[in-house]
């Protein structure tokens, strides 16, 4: 269960889509929400950052974190939860970064581009940074969420959780569990075996040496190490599938898979190896999150951080 969640804010209605699956996590344990607004400074900007008036730009800050206390002071009268606004200074990823480590925040809510006051799209700035430093897993949510929703329990009926096979990417397992709703949550664990290239490009066939069992061993490794994890999650009570992929393209298996079993979350970790064979952060990852039509938790192990 969650304790500390913090929903970065840039003081767009955009930014808010997050906050009822937020405040819905929290009321699950009485969790305090945090609504974190960064100012990016002028000179963090770039070079070729349009010339922005500083009183200007100081005001225009100084009403969005007025309104953001408004706003949290309302989500603690009609939730009966802790909710804070904060305003801080800096680089937004590690600003945030940073809050989380100071408040011991236990996961990080946040649309999956964020605008305004961020002040960059999510790619390669905000989030990613988030996912390379955060010591806590990160939800992502896709645009379109309707914010006058409330969610309702279960709020997730199924979450697909990747697995290549490591330590490191079982850690997520434990994450993805945070999520569910017990005894209404079931889980697919997915572990996608990319195939030789001999597979993929026939006319390597000549020039690569090819052992015609390798596909078949990987396979059947995955599948034990899947019915290991899934034997682990339901004698905890939980409800468990595994699915085992062969397919050239492991972010399209997982889009896919997540649309066959009607997936209405995806958690993985930002590490690839074993079966996967190649580092998510950047590639895989980057790809679920971006095509992605639900909510993708993601996490970087501790030794795996930048």
């Amino acid at each position: 269960m969650f304790t500390s969640i913090i929903v970065p804010m840039d003081g767009t209605p955009f930014s808010r889509q997050a906050l009822p699956l937020a405040l819905a996590l929290a009321r699950r344990s009485a969790a305090t929400v945090h609504l974190v607004h960064v100012r990016e400074p002028e000179t963090l900007r770039g070079g070729g950052a349009p010339f922005v008036d500083p009183q200007l730009d100081n005001d225009r800050h100084r009403d969005i974190h007025e309104t953001l206390q408004l706003l949290a002071a309302e989500l603690s009268r009609r939730n009966s939860l802790h909710v804070d606004a904060v305003a801080l200074v800096g680089a937004p990823g590690a600003e945030l970064a940073q809050f989380a480590g100071g408040t011991r925040a236990d996961l990080v809510i946040m649309m999956s581009h964020a605008r305004g006051g961020l002040a960059r799209a999510w790619l390669g700035s905000v989030a990613d940074e988030l996912v390379q430093h955060l010591s806590v897993p990160l939800l992502l949510v896709p645009p379109g969420a309707d914010s006058s929703t409330e969610p309702r329990e279960p709020l997730f009926s199924i979450v697909l959780v990747p697995l290549d096979g490591s330590d490191m990417a079982d850690e997520m397992l434990q994450y993805a569990t945070s999520l569910a709703t017990p005894h209404k949550t079931a889980f697919t664990l997915l572990t996608v075996v990319e195939p030789p290239a001999e597979s993929a490009f026939p006319d390597l066939i000549a020039s690569i040496a090819f052992d015609p069992n390798a596909l078949d061993d990987e396979k059947r490794n995955a599948e034990a190490h899947l019915t290991a994890r899934a034997t682990e999650l339901r004698k905890r009570g939980a409800r468990v599938d595994t699915l085992v992929l062969t397919h050239a393209k492991p972010a399209q298996a997982i889009l896919d898979a997540a649309e066959a079993c009607h997936a209405d979350s995806i958690a993985l970790c930002t590490h690839g190896r074993g079966a996967i064979r190649r580092r998510l952060l950047g590639s895989i990852a980057d790809e679920v999150v971006r095509h992605a039509k639900v909510p993708v938790l993601v996490y970087r192990p501790e030794r795996n951080r930048g």
